[in-house]
Order: structure tokens, then C-alpha cells, then sequence
């Protein structure tokens, strides 16, 4: 019998460790995509059937477990985080026309841009919300945002089309691609005491590419 893969013990002893509270994140996420209005329910109910690693949900149960608390706030924030990161994806592809989503047509493909940003625009409405209900307890929630970063993979993808970096290149108003260093520390920042008095944002660290940036031709 072949050994485990890295991949099936850590799925193992992750689902020990939050299998249970993951299920009811799944659960709530159900619960919200139970929109009136129709096309958002038909939107909804097909991005969350694309599936998805659940990491930040997964991040989220790890980290309330070490902290000691175990609560049905966990729960709810990971649904929280978890949509925001959904809206994120599909701005990404409306921005970057892109064609599929985890193996099938993007939501912007199939519905069109202008259902594509009102399916964001109501999620992250009801997610601010959560935020406001959850300040008054002390649980702060921000959205980091970071543009590209200068990894590995991003140069070697770019290393093979030197005049397609080019392109994008007179589109960053910086000029450069963000060091992961500058990420870090926008996250160390919001982690901090410093920012007690910032919550329910969108912390945008792209370089201005959100203001300025066009898809190039």
C-alpha cells in the first residue's frame, strides 16, 4: 500500500481539527447565497458549486482554536471571509475578461459584467453588516488586497513573454511589481494595535493599480 500524500494528512488532520465547524461555514454559506432575488440565488448557487480549497475559512477555525475560542462567531466569520474572497474572484475576472473559473465559464461569462459587479456589490453589502455588528465586540474584519507580487512564479510566467510584461508594465503606476515583503507588512499592520480603529475596509496594497490600471490590449 503506498504511503499518505502530504495533500490526504494534512485534509485528515485538518478535518479533525475543524471538520465539524467547516461544515456549518458551508452551511451559512448556503444559508446567505438563499437570495429573493432570483439572480443572485442562480449566481450564487453556481460560484459556490465551483468548490474551492476553503482555505481562509480553514485559517480562520485554526486560528480561533489556538486562540482558545470556540463560539459560533468562528463560524460566522468564515462565511464572511469566505464570500469576500469569492467577490474578489469574480472582480478579477471582470477585470481581466477572463473566460473560466476553476475549469468552467466564469460568472462573467455566462451572465455578463453588469450581473457579475451586482452579485459583488450585494455580497459585500451584507458582509459589511457582519462587520458592523461584530465591531461592537471587539472582532475587527479588513479585506487585504495585494496587486501582483514579484514571486517565482509570476517572473518565470513573465520571463517567457518579455514583451507581454512590457505591456502590462506601462499600466502599474508604480512600474514595478510589490515586493512580498510590502504584503507582510500591510498584514502585520492590520494585525496590530495600530490599526484598532480600522475595520470593514478594503486595504488596497496594488501599487494604485485599482485607481489607474487598463487592461492592456
Amino acid at each position: 500500500m503506498p504511503p499518505p500524500t502530504l495533500e490526504r494528512v494534512l485534509k485528515e488532520r485538518v478535518a479533525g481539527l475543524v471538520g465539524a465547524e467547516l461544515e456549518l461555514v458551508e452551511a451559512e454559506i448556503r444559508r446567505e447565497l438563499d437570495s429573493p432575488v432570483g439572480l443572485i440565488q442562480e449566481m450564487g448557487g453556481y460560484i459556490a458549486g465551483a468548490g474551492g480549497k476553503r482555505l481562509r475559512p480553514i485559517l480562520l477555525l485554526l486560528a480561533a482554536r489556538l486562540a482558545g475560542y470556540q463560539g459560533p462567531r468562528s463560524v460566522r466569520l468564515g462565511c464572511v471571509v469566505e464570500l469576500l474572497h469569492t467577490a474578489t474572484l469574480i472582480h478579477d475576472d471582470v477585470v481581466d475578461q477572463a473566460p473560466l473559473r476553476r475549469g468552467r465559464p466564469s460568472a462573467n461569462a455566462r451572465w455578463g459584467d453588469d450581473a457579475s459587479v451586482l452579485e459583488t456589490s450585494v455580497e459585500a453589502w451584507q458582509r459589511v453588516q457582519d462587520v458592523n455588528a461584530f465591531a461592537r465586540e471587539g472582532v475587527r474584519v479588513n479585506a487585504l488586497c495585494p496587486g501582483p507580487v514579484e514571486t517565482p512564479l509570476l517572473l518565470s510566467i513573465y520571463g517567457d513573454d518579455p514583451a507581454a510584461l512590457e505591456r502590462r508594465r506601462r499600466h502599474w503606476p508604480t512600474g514595478r511589481l510589490a515586493k512580498p515583503r510590502e504584503i507582510v507588512n500591510a498584514a502585520l499592520f492590520l494585525a496590530s494595535d495600530e490599526s484598532s480603529y480600522v475595520t470593514g475596509t478594503t486595504f488596497l496594497v496594488d501599487g494604485g493599480l485599482t485607481a489607474a490600471y487598463v487592461t492592456p490590449e
